[in-house]
């Protein structure tokens, strides 16, 4: 019987903190300079002072995780993003029956697209360890095309497209303080490099970004 290690259990985790550690780009991804902000949204990361606030670490950068890369499709198939947009689509019961009655006799499938701005979710402790582990809470904007068939179902042979950006600064918590307490708050600033007047932070934001991905979700209307 083979036993797992903890990097094999927490790839995505360990895959951005062993970047970060040695100020190089996370696997699957591609990286791009930024600045980061002390009071920027998003730090909700509880590891990362790697480096002393008065010493230079090494550039910020943005790690841009794109289709193929294992995150993206790590995120997709997660209890919480799969629990976010089944709520999405529960929201668009009435209107989907109602149009679903008026589709021609000779087409079985109708497909409707909406989009979602300004979306935040923590994935979860229980059931996405690894994920919370690598990314905590993230932020987002998601449209997505749903195929319906005329019996009410989302067709699972085409699935769910999605399109849009996830982003997370790979940081301290600042926005669940109530879970690691007020050092969150100090953690943050000083992996920003504001304790002291110097050029001393480095924190990575971490995007991910859909085009057209797919998401296999059962889910029926009626």
């Amino acid at each position: 019987m083979k036993i797992l290690n903890i990097i094999e259990i927490f790839l995505n985790a360990s895959n951005l903190v062993k970047a970060f550690a040695s100020s190089t780009t996370p696997e699957g991804a591609t990286a791009t300079p930024t600045t980061i902000h002390q009071n920027e949204n998003g730090l909700t990361h509880n590891v990362g002072v790697l480096f002393k606030p008065e010493a230079n670490p090494g550039d910020s950068i943005t790690a841009n995780f794109g289709h193929e890369s294992k995150l993206l499709k790590d995120v997709i198939l997660s209890h919480t993003f799969e629990h976010w947009l089944k709520e999405r689509l529960n929201e668009r019961r009435t209107e989907v029956l109602e149009k679903l009655k008026k589709l021609p006799p000779d087409q079985n499938i109708r497909w409707f697209e909406w989009s979602y701005p300004k979306q935040s979710f923590r994935f979860s402790l229980v059931r996405d360890q690894d994920l919370l582990l690598a990314l905590g809470s993230v932020s987002f904007n998601m449209t997505i095309q749903v195929p319906v068939h005329r019996d009410g179902y989302v067709d699972s042979s085409t699935g769910i497209r999605l399109y849009g950006e996830m982003y997370d600064l790979y940081g301290f918590d600042r926005e669940y303080r109530d879970n690691l307490t007020l050092f969150s708050d100090y953690g943050a600033f000083a992996q920003t490099g504001y304790i002291q007047a110097s050029d001393g932070g480095r924190v990575y934001k971490i995007k991910i970004s859909f085009n057209g991905d797919i998401s296999y979700i059962s889910f029926n209307f009626k």
